[in-house]
This record gives structure tokens, C-alpha cells and sequence, in this order.
């Protein structure tokens, strides 16, 4: 199983990076799928993937770029997001399933 995080707004969230290890510890295959450009100004994100203990190889820079196909490139099964505007494409052309997330 396959499951990617939003960065912003998710796994920047305490709760989600405990979710995230808990998913890793248990054999989940996690990666983090952002619309941040890649780059040193990162840190916030490098600092999480730290704590956390995922690789920075297993992070999707897609530099503002619809997430669709970085999802059907990774094979995700599920899609964690704060931002449900790509859900519909999500779920018509990939077998991927989005999860709306909100910490309010």
C-alpha cells in the first residue's frame, strides 16, 4: 500500500506526522506529494521528513503542477490533501482514492 501526503496543511500537521510513522512502522509504503518547487528553502519540510524519518527521495516537488500524474507515478492508493480542487481528476483517472483533510 501506497499512501502520499499533502506537505502544507497535512503532514506539517502534528497529528498527520504521527499518522505517517505509525503508517511506516506498520509497512507503508508513505511519500509526500507537495506543489512546492524543490530547493534549500525547504527547511520546514526537510525538518519534518527528519523527525519523521522519510527520505527526501520520497518527496514529489511538482513546482505547482496538477498532482495527478506524480500520483499514478508513485501508485498511491490513498491521497491526503487540504485542498480538494484536483479530487474530481483524481478520482476519474487514477486508482487512487483522495482524503480530505482539515485540522479546524
Amino acid at each position: 500500500m501506497v499512501i502520499a501526503f499533502d506537505f502544507d496543511g497535512v503532514l506539517s500537521n502534528l497529528k498527520m506526522q504521527q499518522f505517517a510513522r505509525k503508517c511506516m512502522r506498520s509497512g507503508i509504503d508513505v511519500w509526500v506529494v507537495t506543489a512546492r518547487r524543490g530547493g534549500e528553502h525547504n527547511q520546514d519540510l526537510h525538518k519534518v521528513l527528519l523527525k519523521i524519518g522519510l527520505t527526501l527521495g520520497k518527496v514529489v516537488f511538482t513546482d505547482s503542477k496538477e498532482k495527478i500524474d506524480y500520483l499514478k507515478g508513485i501508485n498511491a492508493d490513498l491521497f491526503i490533501d487540504d485542498n480538494s480542487t484536483e479530487f474530481n481528476s483524481i478520482m476519474d483517472y487514477t486508482d487512487t482514492i483522495p482524503v480530505w483533510f482539515t485540522s479546524k
